[in-house]
């Protein structure tokens, strides 16, 4: 599964990155790609949204402003 928010919009990547934290998926290794151009691979912890903005947590990155996310793609190991 590979999702860039220019397709699925804001909404869609929140809601794909949501998907991934229910039914027992905790442990499942995404790849993020930022709009930077920089990405890592890591866990999916929460999103929440903090003074209005939506944010996700990773277990060994920092919180990213879910509008710094270009794509994200579950790994191989998934």
């Amino acid at each position: 599964m590979r999702m860039c928010q220019k397709d699925v919009g804001c909404p869609g990547l929140i809601q794909g990155l949501k998907n991934l934290l229910g039914r027992g998926k905790s442990g499942r290794q995404v790849r993020v790609e930022l709009r930077d151009g920089l990405s890592f691979i890591d866990e999916v912890v929460e999103v929440v949204s903090e003074r209005g903005v939506e944010v996700a947590v990773f277990k060994d990155n920092s919180r990213i402003d879910i509008t710094r996310i270009d794509a994200i793609e579950l790994t191989a190991s998934a």
